[in-house]
C-alpha cells in the first residue's frame, strides 16, 4: 500500500526502473539549466515504490558516479540528494553506503508499532515497525540526515495524534 512499486510487483518481474542513459540525460539537463540560471542549489529525489529495493537501488548506486561527475562539471551548484524510504532496508551496510553518498533519507510510517505494520500490509519480519526503528537510530548514530514523514489515510487517520506523541517524547 501507498508505494506504485511493491514487493509483489517487483517479485513478479514487474517492476521497471530507467536507464542509466536516460537517468544522465536527465540529470545532466537539470545541472546545465540550474547553473545556466545561477541557481546554487539542486536536489535530487529518489522516490518511487520503494527506493532501497534492488532495482531501484542499483540504479542509485550507479547513478553516484553521474552526480559526482555533474559536481565536478557544475561546481558552482551544490547537487543534494534525498532518499525516499520506508526505512525496511536501513541495515548497517546500506546506512554506511548512504553516509558515503551524503544524503538525506526521509522516512515514511504509516503510525506507531502495530498501526505502521497493519496501515502497510507487513507481511515480512524485516519490514516491522521494531525494524525500521532500529533503521532509523542507525541514521540517528551515524550521523545522516533524516526526517520522518508519516502517511497518513483514511484507516490509520485516528492513531495521527498517538504517532505526534510518540515522535515528541522521543
Amino acid at each position: 500500500p501507498g508505494c506504485a512499486t511493491g514487493v509483489d510487483r517487483y517479485e513478479a518481474g514487474q517492476a521497471k526502473t530507467m536507464d542509466m542513459d536516460t537517468l544522465g540525460l536527465l540529470l545532466g539537463s537539470a545541472a546545465r539549466s540550474v547553473s545556466n540560471k545561477g541557481i546554487k542549489k539542486l536536489s535530487v529525489k529518489w522516490a518511487g515504490g520503494e527506493a532501497l529495493m534492488p532495482l531501484s537501488l542499483k540504479l542509485i548506486r550507479e547513478g553516484q558516479t553521474i552526480i559526482q561527475s555533474l559536481r565536478e562539471q557544475y561546481s558552482n551548484v551544490e547537487i543534494s540528494q534525498v532518499i525516499l524510504t520506508n526505512g525496511s532496508h536501513l541495515n548497517e551496510e546500506m546506512v554506511a553506503e548512504l553516509k558515503q553518498w551524503n544524503a538525506h533519507v526521509a522516512v515514511s510510517l504509516w503510525g506507531i508499532g502495530e498501526v505502521n505494520d497493519k496501515s502497510r500490509g507487513v507481511r515480512r519480519e524485516k519490514d516491522k515497525y521494531p525494524n525500521i526503528v532500529l533503521g532509523i537510530e542507525r541514521l540517528h548514530n551515524a550521523e545522516i540526515e533524516y526526517n520522518i514523514n508519516h502517511v497518513v489515510t483514511p484507516g490509520n487517520a485516528r492513531h495521527f495524534a498517538d504517532f505526534i506523541r510518540a515522535v515528541w517524547d522521543t
